[in-house]
């Protein structure tokens, strides 16, 4: 009883080890960043600091700000890598699919402003430059 019982917790743990590792093997720079608490405008950016981009993922992005941002990913020759222009980021958590990695770029930041004319707000959420999960992608 006691070998099959070792058998299968090791079993267990094998599996466990193979579900979770790849996670955490491809998981780049997911750490979150501050988005910069500046006041926006549909004509007044806001630019977080740029950040290493260590694998081929989305940015994350969590906008708490209370209004729709429009924003870019650049690289740093501040050339727009964002998949189809920009992306619209309504509140929440979302995935912003970018071309950084693929390009041959090593570090990225966002270019962020509102996404309609004639709102204005105080910027505020959290990026990170790659990432892991599941969440809807605000430029699809």
């Amino acid at each position: 009883m006691k070998k099959h019982r070792n058998f299968l917790v090791g079993t267990i743990a094998t599996i466990c080890l193979t579900t979770v590792m790849p996670f955490s093997v491809l998981a780049g720079n997911i750490g979150d960043s501050k988005l910069p608490e500046k006041f926006i405008s549909y004509t007044g950016w806001a630019d977080t600091s740029y950040r290493n981009k260590k694998d081929y993922t989305s940015h994350y992005i969590m906008n708490n700000s209370g209004f729709d941002l429009w924003v870019i990913s650049q690289n740093v020759d501040k050339k727009n890598m964002t998949v189809r222009g920009h992306a619209i980021v309504r509140g929440g958590e979302w995935f912003i699919y970018n071309t950084v990695k693929e390009d041959g770029f090593n570090s990225c930041r966002l270019h962020i402003s509102t996404a309609t004319s004639g709102t204005s707000g105080k910027l505020s959420g959290k990026w990170s430059p790659d990432s892991v999960g599941n969440y809807p992608v605000a430029n699809p």
